[in-house]
């Protein structure tokens, strides 16, 4: 049932012109260069360390490695990591 209203959600955002992220509530990732990602229709910081950082999302886990990684801003909307990023992995990914 959830995957026809998801179906049917994606078709009239496509025919509206609208973009899928909103509609569906799918995580939308923006990189800028090695120094900054921002993460929207997140489901909270699985794990937290200087070196890796994990996100849960609706699709699945988004892990970001690095150095010298901080959580600069973390709201229900959207969060914010900086540092040297090394490597963006989607785990288990739906």
């Amino acid at each position: 049932m959830r995957l026809k209203q998801n179906r049917l959600k994606a078709k009239l955002a496509e025919f509206l012109e609208l973009p899928l992220d909103t509609v569906i509530d799918l995580p939308k990732i923006v990189i800028s260069g090695n120094q900054q990602v921002v993460i929207e229709n997140h489901r909270g910081v699985i794990e937290y360390e200087p070196t890796i950082i994990r996100v849960g999302t609706k699709l699945g886990e988004l892990k970001i490695a690095g150095a010298e990684l901080v959580l600069v801003s973390v709201l229900k909307e959207e969060l914010v990591i900086t540092g040297k990023v090394g490597q963006i992995e989607m785990v288990d990914w739906r």
